[in-house]
């Protein structure tokens, strides 16, 4: 049985702001390849859910990079068969 992806609300407004972010920063062609590179990463966790190393903090938390600046973070619930999106961290900004 294949894994099942679920985002936090979260993840899904960090997926917002970078969105936009890049479309007024860069344009459409840039936040809409962007979105389509971030789906197929996350789908490439569906087949390799431990390709994230893990969290120096948070045993059960994984980080996987995606392009140079940007970070998934994400747990693997086994049993359940999910990975869990949690955030999606620009490593240039502060939170």
């Amino acid at each position: 049985m294949a894994f099942q992806i679920i985002y936090s609300p979260n993840s899904q407004e960090d997926i917002r702001e970078i969105l936009v972010y890049l479309l007024d920063k860069w344009g459409f062609e840039a936040s809409h390849n962007f979105s389509e590179f971030l789906i197929d990463t996350v789908d490439m966790l569906v087949r390799q859910p431990y390709a994230g190393r893990k969290h120096e903090l948070l045993s059960s938390v994984r980080e996987f990079r995606v392009k140079p600046h940007y970070l998934v973070y994400y747990s693997v619930l086994e049993e359940q068969q999910i990975i869990h999106v949690l955030n999606i961290v620009d490593s240039r900004r502060k939170r």
